[in-house]
């Protein structure tokens, strides 16, 4: 996401008429911060009530337009001779917009760009029809893709950017967005976990991470006059998303298991929303420390075993027991013979899995430290299980599986557990 460094003038929705200068600013690694040049209460910590310093809705004005702050909290309160100035933490940065409503914060509509979206939706408006020394390109608009869903329609649209002299350079470059149009206003939590299934596929199929690198949105109250008719307008949110690339996101090109086309379409990734809200909470678990990659072998392969007993359970709701080695191999079964290849021995498999999983459990990091490299490759196939079997519940078509079987990580891995997981004979 783009980095936010504006001055300007901050009030709180309980008090209006006490406006504070300050400096509002953004990056990824550090979030949202706001510096005020004063505060926003006349006495300090100390004299104040607990609920003083925490501020559910702040709002700005900056030579770049209106602001809306969310889930704020002071971080330092540092005393001057002239009084105190306040430093707050900024959960939610909502820029392009003075948002009056008293409730939670929802949207019409929702747009994201996602890393590696382009090269994942697999089709281009730019075209190379140079000749020899003669180069010649043109430049098509695509029409928007969509498909109806249960809360409203889902579309998957080209935009455009052009930059360049007009003289010794032209440079235009294409991307694509999907956005969400709701049949009402949506809370932007629940809007964003939406977001977050499809960031969570194409960083899957990708095999990347599709950060966040825009997301705004259509509200009610945002809109400007043109010959007094009212003419929607966007915003802009600025959040510390769990999941940031810190690659090119080419790479995803290079690295592509899949593409939208390989899904089926709109109507696959339809599906795949469908199944990404029955198993959300796995998913999450298992998405989250593929965002993370500082975590360690131990919590990263802790994660993943604990969704698959979790997606399972999802699925086999009603009576029955099962231990953890009979819920892996009902899984392995769903995932079919690609999982098969990957691992050899799916009951030694299991096996494994089961004694990894207990030894995290009850902390006994010895042996974890001594096998971390099996513990790593353990992990990473409990990973591809949870892929194989999300997509097998969301009917992607068996190419997809090819593809993935087919790809280099798939295949280095297949390798490593080789030496870690006797084969069948």
């Amino acid at each position: 996401m783009e980095r936010l460094d504006v001055e300007g003038e901050f009030w709180t929705a309980e008090n209006p008429s006490r406006r504070v200068s300050g400096t509002l600013t953004f990056d990824e690694k550090t979030g949202g911060r706001l510096s005020l040049i004063g505060s926003f209460d006349s006495f300090p910590p100390a004299s104040r009530s607990s609920e003083s310093g925490n501020y559910r809705r702040i709002f700005g004005h900056a030579e770049s337009g209106p602001y809306t702050l969310e889930d704020s909290f002071q971080t330092r309160w540092l005393m001057g001779s002239h009084g105190g100035r306040e430093v707050l933490r900024v959960g939610k940065i909502i820029k392009g917009a003075e948002l009056t409503s008293t409730g939670q914060f929802a949207v019409g509509h929702l747009s994201v760009r996602l890393d590696g979206l382009v090269y994942w939706a697999n089709r281009s408006g730019i075209q190379d029809r140079s000749a020899g020394h003669s180069p010649a390109f043109t430049v098509e608009s695509l029409p928007s893709e969509r498909i109806d869903t249960a809360w409203g329609r889902l579309e998957l649209g080209q935009t455009w950017s052009q930059t360049g002299d007009h003289r010794a350079e032209v440079r235009v470059t294409q991307d694509f967005v999907f956005s969400l149009v709701f049949d009402q206003l949506t809370p932007f939590k629940d809007a964003v976990e939406i977001a977050s299934d499809l960031q969570d596929l194409v960083s899957i199929a990708t095999d990347s991470t599709a950060g966040f690198r825009q997301v705004s949105f259509r509200h009610p109250e945002l809109f400007q006059l043109v010959d007094d008719d009212p003419i929607p307008i966007s915003g802009e949110v600025f959040v510390q998303w769990i999941a940031r690339s810190c690659e090119d996101s080419r790479t995803s090109r290079r690295r592509m298991l899949f593409t939208i086309d390989d899904l089926g379409g709109m109507p696959g990734v339809q599906r795949w929303l469908e199944t990404a809200q029955k198993h959300r909470s796995a998913l999450g678990r298992v998405m989250a420390m593929r965002y993370l990659p500082s975590a360690f072998s131990e919590d990263r392969a802790g994660n993943r075993f604990m969704a698959l007993e979790g997606f399972h359970k999802d699925r086999s709701a009603g009576p029955g027991q099962f231990t953890y080695v009979k819920r892996l191999l009902a899984l392995a079964n769903l995932a079919g013979d690609p999982f098969v290849r990957l691992v050899g021995d799916v009951d030694a498999w299991c096996k494994r899995i089961r004694s990894a999983r207990n030894d995290i459990a009850h902390h006994n990091g010895r042996r974890l430290y001594e096998q971390e490299g099996n513990l790593y490759y353990l992990g990473e196939s409990a990973y591809f299980l949870f892929v194989i079997c999300m997509l097998r519940d969301s009917g992607a078509p068996e190419v997809v599986f090819e593809k993935i079987e087919k790809s280099g990580v798939y295949g280095w891995l297949r390798s490593e557990l080789a030496a870690t997981i006797p084969r069948q004979t």
